[in-house]
Order: C-alpha cells, then structure tokens, then sequence
C-alpha cells in the first residue's frame, strides 16, 4: 500500500479461509438453521481453491480453517484439507477452528491430517450437557466429549502441537465459565479461550441485550462477577480477551454472593 504497488513479490504469510459457512450445528449466537452448501456451490468452491487459494499459499506458513462454519462438516473444506494434505507444502502448516463433533479418529485419518495440522481451537460454549444442548444447538455433548478426549490423546503423544478450547460468554452458559476451564485443565489442553458474544444479526437489539451478560445494566451482572472470581478460572491457560476487564473488576470488587 506505502509503494502503490497492485503485484508482489510473495505471497502471504498466513490465509485464513472463512469463504464456505456450512456448519453441522445451527448455534442461535451464529445462524438461525442449519447451512450447507449445495453440490453447485460445492463445486464452485472447489474450483475457487484450485485456481486461486491454493496458488495464493506458496509462500504461506500457516492457514486457518476457518471462522465461518465447521471444516468437517463442510464438503468444500474437507476437499481443501484433503488436497493440502496431498501437496504436503514443507513449510505449511494448517490451523483448525471446529466445533469439534466430526473430529474423530476417522476424520483425522481419512483428510490426512497427520503432520499437516499444528493446532485445533475447539468451540464448546457449554460444561453439561443441557446447557450445551441449548447453545450449541445439534450438537451431541457425549460425541464431543469422546473427540476431545481423541484430541488431548494426540496432544499428549505430541501429535498435535497446540489444542485450545473455545467458550463464548453469554447469559446461557456463564456460570459454567469454571467447569469449562477445569474440563480444559483435566484434558491437559493448552489453554481455553474466553470471549463475549456477538451479535451476527441473529438477535434483535432487545433480544442481544439479554444475551450480552457482559453489560452493566443486566440483571444477573453481580452474579457474573461473582463466577468471574471462582478460583478454578485462576490457571494460565485461561485467556479472557474481551472479558479481561471485567474479570479484573470482579478481583477487585468484594462479592456480592458466594461462588458456585
């Protein structure tokens, strides 16, 4: 931008590839059904990725899969992973974001992604499997359960480099912010990443505000802040992001009820 060049010399360091939302799961925070892509946009995808991605990524080191659905659920993105997995570029290495409900074994195997993935960042937003049910809305809490079980197995053979858990904060599922973090913990899991919902146009304004428990003027807000100072959420493996500021005021404040 500085050179007002439109070339250049190299491509991209890291690519992230959000372009197919098909998702086995219809979370209410993310969409209001079900998305798949059908088979002309399947194929459209792929011819996307032979002609222009997969050039795109000669230079690359990292790419991530993806923000926008679930890689294992989309037919586009298992074909992606199955071609990187083929092309086996030396210095490329795949970056996974999954709710994590088809990572199985068979999965693992079958996309060839042994050697090729270098960390999995897996969605929960839930530790029961009621909340889970209502959050994650499709999903199956036993199969989950079993696949992390799966991913800590080939973090701990070293396997897999990094695995991360994903927990987005709403009204629904705060007070199992530190059974999550203990189920994190108890899988010897790199860390568990915290972060505030959205809203992704899914709510109206009325409706986010009941979610968003991050706000001042919400009725359970004494309570978050009690959960925020629950001792199972003092481990270095949590990140907060986006909820640091909260939790910093909920140290510093005395609490308003006892932890759960």
């Amino acid at each position: 931008v500085r050179d007002g060049r439109t070339r250049l010399e190299r491509g991209p360091l890291r690519v992230l590839m959000s372009q197919d939302r098909s998702c086995n799961l219809s979370c209410p925070s993310c969409r209001q059904e079900v998305i798949l892509a059908g088979k002309a946009e399947q194929d459209r995808l792929n011819a996307l990725a032979e002609r222009t991605l997969f050039p795109l990524l000669r230079d690359a080191r990292q790419v991530k899969i993806t923000g926008s659905g679930d890689p294992f659920a989309s037919a586009h993105f298992r074909h992606v992973l199955k071609r990187l997995a083929e092309l086996r570029l030396p210095e490329l290495r795949v970056q996974i974001q999954t709710n994590g409900v088809l990572l199985d074994e068979r999965a693992w195997d079958e996309l060839g992604l042994e050697g090729l993935v270098e960390s999995v960042w897996v969605s929960i937003d839930a530790a029961t499997p009621a909340t889970y049910a209502v959050v994650r809305r499709g999903g199956a809490f036993a199969r989950l359960l079993s696949n992390l079980v799966f991913l800590a197995w080939l973090r701990e053979s070293g396997r897999l480099p990094l695995l991360r858990l994903d927990f987005v904060v709403q009204a629904l599922n705060f007070r199992e912010m530190p059974a999550a973090a203990e189920l994190a913990r108890a899988l010897r899991a790199d860390g568990i990443y915290f972060q505030m919902i959205r809203n992704w146009g899914t709510y109206s304004v009325a409706e986010f505000r009941e979610h968003y428990i991050g706000s001042p003027d919400n009725p359970a807000d004494p309570e978050f802040l009690d959960v925020l100072r629950h001792p199972r959420l003092d481990w270095p493996g949590g990140d907060f992001s986006n909820v640091r500021r909260l939790r910093e005021l909920a140290l510093a404040a005395p609490p308003a009820t006892a932890a759960a």
